[in-house]
């Protein structure tokens, strides 16, 4: 559980655990073909996975990321 506040947290959830990897297979140039490939699964999943739940809707953009600070500055969000 993420405890917010709590430094050294985002390493135990999920996303932590699974950027910890992409970093240490190489990030954007991993040297295996399967690690490749992998990701591209995985990119193409989420790609697909977000064109189903924007179908038919009017999406301006879609922000966010984990270096992101919340709340926002008063006329960023």
């Amino acid at each position: 559980m993420t405890r917010v506040g709590v430094t050294g947290s985002y390493g135990h959830t999920l996303d932590g655990r699974v950027y910890d990897h992409y970093v240490n297979n190489g990030k954007d140039h991993p040297a295996s073909i399967l690690e490749t490939l992998a990701q591209r699964l995985h990119d193409h999943a989420i790609t697909d996975a977000l064109e189903e739940l924007i179908d038919g809707r009017k999406v301006v953009a879609i922000m966010g990321g984990h270096s992101l600070t919340l709340p926002l500055p008063r006329g960023n969000n």
